[in-house]
């Protein structure tokens, strides 16, 4: 079975916008998936899904969202509505540097939740979806710098 065949046609990539994110989107269009790509910076989400469409045959949809907020679900629910989704790469994240003390605990609560929580809820969310189709894949990125000490970071959370 192709890699397409297995975990397509569809995708959903979050934190699609920059780095890791954007170059699993870059990926999987010159694979033939199409994408669902969700980022918080709507210009750049809006110019990655522009270049893809332009550039693959892939057909992509672009949602603004802030996975770290309550109410990030439903909007992502409503993009995937009869689309046959088989690949979800949740790579939204942040940390944050200074002393933890002198950090704004509002902060700490937003990376949680972006970190923690978000995935949590969209694996929660699609599991059954993808046990319904009978195949697919959930990927959730993280980082060495949320398993290990390092310095200005003790409120890091991956």
């Amino acid at each position: 079975m192709t890699f397409l065949k297995r975990y397509g046609p569809w995708a959903i990539v979050t934190g699609a916008s920059y780095g890791i994110g954007k170059a699993f989107a870059s990926l999987l269009a010159e694979k033939g998936f199409n994408l669902i790509l969700i980022a918080r910076r709507t210009h750049l989400i809006e110019e990655l899904a522009s270049n893809l469409r332009t550039n693959s045959s892939a057909e992509v949809t672009s949602i603004t969202l802030y996975l770290s907020g309550p109410g990030f679900i439903e909007p992502m629910i409503q993009a995937c509505k009869g689309k046959d989704i088989g690949l979800i790469i949740s790579n939204a994240g942040f940390g944050l540097k200074g002393l933890f003390h002198e950090t704004p605990i509002e902060k700490m609560f937003a990376m949680f939740n972006l970190n923690c929580t978000a995935p949590v809820h969209i694996a929660h969310t699609f599991i059954p979806v993808l046990l319904k189709r009978g195949r697919g894949g959930i990927l959730i990125t993280g980082s060495f710098k949320g398993m290990m000490g390092f310095p200005w970071s003790a409120c890091y959370i991956t």
